[in-house]
């Protein structure tokens, strides 16, 4: 179910809307899947939360939340650096393995992030800014030559990860009754699950023909101490920000139209890409070739779009909506992917793909009915 939970004398429990959220991107986009933003949506986080209302439309709320990973990363593997998109894939959310004896990576799972808010709400709109924290240590090395795998080559350092968020929605009815603007900004080291809800998956890939553009959603990377180019043995969280903001217009009370854009970019330290770029020499990693140059596991992506709907009865609405997205693709240290990597509807003998950044247009049409009150 998408939502249950119980409130009472300023206490929230079960599944809701995450408290570090504030604008709503299904509000203004039937493509908000493909949007940058904390927004939960209607899927939901679990928590256990406590507000205090202050008056004045004031309120601050701390809570405990479903933590949102995005998988940390153990560059030791032997699996092509292209195929981080794999490894990271069950360490969304808390589904992640622990201490596990293979060449994998791993989350450190049990605990919750810790979510605070600070709000205020007034005829002239509303206002926030959140604060998250939480454990994005990992699971223990591999790869280290004489010692047995697992347990006994040690454990990486553990890291806390945080992010920070501001927000702002102004009413505007002296253009139009109901019309309304809303921003948030999102900034983020080691919990890129804040900066982008809605992605399920380790990697987003864009294909051409034979060009691809790509980029991973991952908290972190750390390699065992021992590994030349790597991180010594530590978690370097991966850093970013994402910004996401509309305008819905009413041309009438049934008829409306919104414009909205986001906005999201990942960045490594040097340490980690190092790791990433050195890693596994010995291998066909798509990214061997050291640091620098035509290396570099940085990406962004953004989008512009439009959607209009037209509300026929208070139970039927159609609409229109349009969006164009833009991916700054990561790159590797030739240029060129090899034949294997597959992925996306590709068959896995076809190639080589050249690397380059991607766009591509989309356009949705609805027809909604609600059958219950």
């Amino acid at each position: 179910m998408t939502r249950g939970f119980v409130q009472i004398a300023g206490f929230t429990f079960g599944k809701a809307t995450s408290f570090f959220d504030f604008t709503s991107t299904a509000a203004v986009s039937y493509n908000a899947g493909m949007l940058h933003n904390s927004d939960t949506g209607d899927a939901g986080q679990m928590v256990a939360a406590y507000t205090a209302q202050f008056g004045g439309g004031w309120s601050a709320t701390i809570s405990a939340e479903q933590a949102r990973r995005k998988g940390t990363a153990n560059l030791n593997s032997t699996v092509s650096q292209f195929d981080m998109a794999t490894l990271l894939t069950s360490c969304n959310d808390l589904a992640g393995l622990q201490g596990t004896t293979t060449s994998t990576t791993t989350c450190t799972v049990g605990l919750q992030d810790i979510v605070g808010a600070l709000r205020i709400d007034q005829a002239w709109g509303s206002a926030q800014v959140s604060f998250a924290t939480g454990d994005r240590s990992a699971g223990y090395f591999s790869g280290i030559a004489g010692v047995p795998a697992g347990e006994p080559q040690g454990h990486p350092s553990t890291k806390w990860g945080w992010a920070a968020s501001g927000g702002v929605r102004l009413n505007a009815p002296m253009i139009g009754p109901g019309d309304y603007f809303q921003i948030q900004g999102i900034y983020s080291e080691g919990m890129t699950g804040y900066l982008s809800q809605t992605p399920s998956g380790a990697a987003v890939n864009l294909w051409q023909g034979n060009s691809v553009g790509y980029g991973f959603w991952s908290d972190g990377v750390y390699t065992n101490p021992t590994t030349v180019g790597g991180t010594g043995g530590s978690v370097e969280l991966t850093t970013g920000w994402s910004v996401f903001g509309s305008y819905e217009h009413f041309w009438t009370p049934a008829l409306r139209t919104s414009v909205y854009g986001s906005y999201v970019e990942l960045n490594h330290n040097a340490s980690a890409k190092n790791a990433i770029c050195i890693s596994n020499p010995t291998t066909s990693s798509a990214f061997t070739g050291g640091a620098g140059g035509l290396c570099n596991p940085d990406w962004s992506t953004w989008n512009v779009g439009t959607r209009s709907q037209w509300n026929i009865t208070k139970d039927l609405y159609v609409g229109l909506d349009v969006i164009y997205l833009k991916l700054n693709s990561a790159s590797n240290a030739t240029g060129v992917l090899p034949a294997t990597i597959g992925g996306g509807g590709k068959p896995t003998t076809a190639g080589p793909y050249t690397v380059a950044d991607q766009d591509t247009w989309a356009a949705t049409w609805r027809i909604h009915r609600d059958i219950v009150p």
